[in-house]
C-alpha cells in the first residue's frame, strides 16, 4: 500500500527536554487511504472535512441516522485526540461485512530524555502496566534499531454528543505504539481510535505499521530511512 511521508517538529508537544532542545524531527508515513484531518482546522472546517469523508465511505442507501451517529463519533473523537495532545491525525473507514469500520490514527512527538541511573530497556513498558493493570490493557514490548517500543491495546469510553440529551458513553478499543528514540530523548506515539472493539486488532496493526517505520532526525538532516510502500 502506498504511503504518504510527513514531518514533525519535536518542539510540537510543548517545551522541549534538554536532550531535545527543539533540534529533532519526527518523519512518519500514514497510507494514502486515510484522509488527513489537520488538528489547526476550526471546528466548522473539521466538520465540513467529517462530512465529506463521511459521505465518501457510506454505501449508497445508508439510513440518515448511521451518518449522523458516524459524524458524532468523529466529533467526539477529535475534541479527545486534541485534548491529548496529538498534533496530526487522520482516518479511514470502509465496509466490512455488512457494517461500517470507522479507523481514526493520531501522531505525536514528546520530550522524554533518559533518567539518570534509568535502564531504558522496559521504562515504558512498566510507566504503563502501572498506569493501566493487567486486567485494564495489553502492554507488550517490542525493539528497533532506535530505541524500545511498546504496543498497548486497551477499552476506553468516549462521550458521544446526543442532540437534546445527554452525550452517549459509547466503549470504544484504542491501540498504541510507542517508540522511545534513546538518542533524541523523545518518544513518537501513534494512537489509533476504532468504534467497535472488534475492530482492535485492525486499529493495532495499523498503528504497528506507522510506528516501526518511524524516524527521527536533527533538523537539517535527511532520514536515514523512510519507507515508501507498505508490505
Amino acid at each position: 500500500m502506498a504511503a504518504a511521508g510527513h514531518t514533525m517538529s519535536a518542539e510540537a508537544a510543548g517545551e522541549p527536554g534538554p536532550a531535545v532542545a527543539g533540534s529533532f524531527l519526527l518523519h512518519f508515513e500514514v497510507p494514502d487511504d486515510f484522509v488527513s484531518l489537520a488538528a489547526e482546522l476550526d471546528e466548522e472546517a473539521a466538520a465540513a472535512e467529517h462530512a465529506k469523508f463521511v459521505d465518501a465511505v457510506l454505501r449508497p442507501g445508508a439510513p440518515p441516522a448511521v451518518r449522523a451517529q458516524m459524524l458524532a463519533q468523529l466529533a467526539a473523537a477529535r475534541i479527545a485526540l486534541i485534548g491529548g495532545g496529538i498534533r496530526y491525525f487522520c482516518m479511514a473507514g470502509g465496509n466490512v461485512d455488512g457494517r461500517q469500520v470507522l479507523l481514526m490514527v493520531g501522531i505525536a512527538v514528546t520530550p522524554f530524555p533518559r533518567a539518570e541511573g534509568e535502564e531504558p530497556r522496559g521504562l515504558l513498558a512498566r510507566m504503563l502496566r502501572e498506569q493501566y493493570p493487567q486486567d485494564a490493557a495489553l502492554v507488550e514490548e517490542f525493539g528497533t534499531e532506535y530505541g524500545p517500543g511498546v504496543g498497548l491495546r486497551r477499552a476506553e469510553t468516549l462521550p458521544f454528543p446526543v442532540p437534546g440529551g445527554q452525550p452517549l458513553q459509547i466503549d470504544t478499543g484504542v491501540a498504541q505504539a510507542i517508540i522511545h528514540f534513546l538518542d533524541a530523548g523523545a518518544a513518537g506515539v501513534v494512537t489509533g481510535y476504532c468504534f467497535s472493539p472488534r475492530d482492535i486488532d485492525t486499529a493495532a496493526v495499523t498503528v504497528a505499521l506507522i510506528a516501526r517505520r518511524m524516524t527521527i532526525t536533527r533538523q537539517g538532516h535527511q532520514p536515514r530511512r523512510l519507507a515508501t510502500e507498505h508490505g
